[in-house]
């Protein structure tokens, strides 16, 4: 007999050549509760005149957030099973807070 706690999630995969996307809201208030959850206060994360002597605009978006965002996309299109054994990820450009990415 089935147990009625056990729900399942039935998603259709991305087709060959089908592209999909996601789009992450990165407010002042996520990247405070990464630094409060990690004690990281990196002064490139939180001081704007300090980003802006190595060469920023301003503050810069903690890159394991953008990360995480990656990592969510990739289970929201594939699946919660979806394996992945490793991937790589580099910046080119700072990306702010207060930022929409796609």
């Amino acid at each position: 007999m089935p147990d009625s706690h056990i729900k399942t999630v039935v998603r259709t995969l991305p087709q060959k050549n089908e592209s999909v996307s996601y789009k992450y809201f990165i407010s002042k208030a996520v990247m405070l509760h990464f630094g409060e959850t990690f004690d990281d206060f990196t002064l490139l994360h939180y001081d704007d005149e300090y980003a802006r002597k190595v060469g920023f605009k301003r503050r810069v978006v903690q890159g394991i957030i953008i990360s995480g965002f990656v990592i969510r996309s990739i289970v929201l299109a594939f699946g919660d099973s979806a394996i992945l054994r490793s991937y790589s990820l580099e910046f080119h450009k700072g990306i702010y807070p207060e930022s929409e990415i796609l």
